[in-house]
């Protein structure tokens, strides 16, 4: 190994850690979201009769983050990466069949695309997405990429709402709410009369 991966490494294992007990709630917090979201999301499937259920578990397992805006973020990008990955699949293999040189040229195009859309962090999810939907298939490219797309959005969207609750709850729990101006300007008089009597 170089010594400029050692020295990475290093750096890497040098970071600013959060406390075990930061991160111990934050592992408790996610596998409790992560249990909603496969829950929910299984039998939402197994009600509707539809095929995906495992991309959209995925997606959910994948979408949940921290916070809100970070989960959105993270949603938006899995989102555009299938989109380009399901739509560019679907094409080639529509048109071109799916063998591996349909693959390959499936690839470029994808990095082609998210490049021209500066779409740098959907990459790679594009490529998984375009793989998944020319080999995994059984000759039904529509079905394959419709399938795909459909349970990449349901598992964000499943992400999201499971976040956006864990937000609101969260709030509501652990927030102290500060005293308002009205109801300290209300107690300070009865604060004086007390101390002189």
């Amino acid at each position: 190994m170089l010594e400029s991966h050692r020295e990475a490494l290093r750096q890497i294992f040098k970071l600013p850690r959060p406390t075990i007990r930061e991160t111990a709630i934050f592992s408790a917090l996610y596998i409790v979201q992560a249990i909603v979201c496969i829950l929910a999301l299984k039998a939402l499937y197994s009600w509707l009769g539809w095929l995906g259920v495992l991309w959209a578990m995925i997606s959910a397992v994948l979408a949940l983050q921290p916070g809100t805006a970070q989960s959105l973020a993270t949603s938006v990008v899995r989102i555009l990466a299938n989109t380009v990955g399901a739509v560019v699949g679907y094409l080639v293999g529509r048109y071109l069949g799916d063998g591996l040189w349909q693959l390959l040229v499936a690839i470029t195009v994808v990095v082609i695309v998210c490049e021209s859309l500066r779409l740098d962090p959907a990459l790679r999810t594009a490529c998984v997405a375009v793989i998944i939907v020319l080999t995994a298939n059984d000759g039904h490219f529509r079905a394959s990429s419709f399938e795909r797309f459909s349970a990449v959005v349901m598992g964000c969207l499943m992400a999201m709402s499971v976040q956006i609750v864990t937000d609101i709850l969260r709030h509501l729990l652990f927030t102290k709410s500060e005293p308002t101006p009205e109801y300290i300007a209300a107690a300070a008089p009865e604060k004086g009369k007390q101390s002189v009597g």
